[in-house]
């Protein structure tokens, strides 16, 4: 849809990253993780440089939630704690 979000924006992969670096650092295998991402500010020069790196070893899962306030706290409740 028009109003779909589905591009992260730089700052947005913190999260991405962050877990990233976190699992290899402790050297966790096994286990199952979710990273809570955000934004949408990707030009697509930006996007070209980004895929080009990019391999499988992610995954995605879409979800819809409304844009009313307490949303996205509901939302993340869901998953912490487990």
């Amino acid at each position: 849809t028009p109003d779909s979000r589905v591009i992260l924006e730089p700052a947005g992969a913190l999260a991405v990253a962050g877990l990233k670096k976190h699992v290899e650092e402790n050297h966790i295998t096994g286990s199952t993780f979710v990273a809570i991402t955000s934004g949408a500010n990707m030009d697509f020069n930006r996007l070209r440089v980004v895929s080009e790196r990019a391999d499988d070893s992610e995954r995605s899962l879409e979800i819809t939630i409304p844009e009313t306030p307490g949303a996205f706290r509901a939302m993340y409740s869901k998953i912490w704690p487990r």
